[in-house]
C-alpha cells in the first residue's frame, strides 16, 4: 500500500484526476509495488528492510 501510495505522490495524481491516472498507470503502479514488496521480503526486519528508489529501479531492468 505504501508504494502505491508513494507511486501516485510522485506522479502528482491530485484527487480530482485519481480515476483517470489509476486507469491509465494500473500496470506500471502494480509493478513498482510488487517489485517493492518482493525486495522487502529478501531482508529481515520492518524499516531496514524497504527497499530504495535506486533497488526498485535496479530490478526493473532484470524484466
Amino acid at each position: 500500500m505504501g508504494a502505491l501510495l508513494y507511486y501516485l505522490s510522485q506522479n502528482n495524481a491530485g484527487m480530482q484526476e485519481l480515476s483517470t491516472f489509476c486507469k491509465q498507470n494500473a500496470i506500471k503502479m502494480l509493478s513498482f509495488a510488487n517489485r517493492c514488496g518482493a525486495l522487502t521480503t529478501t531482508k529481515k526486519g520492518a524499516i531496514h528492510a524497504l527497499p530504495t528508489i535506486t533497488d526498485i529501479d535496479q530490478l526493473s531492468k532484470i524484466d
